[in-house]
């Protein structure tokens, strides 16, 4: 990365601020973001998750759909659940994982190849 680039990611993160996902049928949103978020206050199954979203008139996040979230200050340090049954995610840096080929989505948050059976689900919903 170039210095000027490096200063530049710098000085952006200064005025990102990072906020909680909060518990479903709460809302993670910013004006200038296309979706909203929230974590179920309880573990479920993969087609749980699904059924759960629904009824929030949302559904499971995909990995794009987070990324853009986390770029606008969404952070969590719980795994959850998305659309991808075969994946999992976490809305925090991407620590161990940044070195793990495809376990780091954009270089921003983990995401892994073992989800648990049951855990919390990350619901999306259109806000624009």
């Amino acid at each position: 990365m170039n210095p000027i680039a490096a200063l530049f990611a710098i000085f952006a993160l200064m005025f990102t601020t990072t906020t909680a996902i909060p518990s479903c049928p709460q809302w993670f949103e910013k004006d200038e973001g296309l979706y909203g978020v929230c974590l179920s206050p309880q573990a479920l199954s993969y087609d749980e998750g699904w059924s759960y979203c629904c009824g929030l008139h949302a559904s499971l996040c995909s990995l794009a759909q987070l990324d853009e979230l986390y770029q606008l200050g969404a952070r969590d340090t719980h795994w959850g659940l998305i659309n991808d049954e075969s994946r999992d995610a976490r809305l925090t840096s991407c620590g161990k994982y940044l070195h793990r080929p495809g376990e780091c989505y954009d270089n921003n948050f983990p995401n892994t190849p073992r989800p648990a059976p049951r855990n919390e689900v990350y619901c999306c919903k259109m806000t624009k």
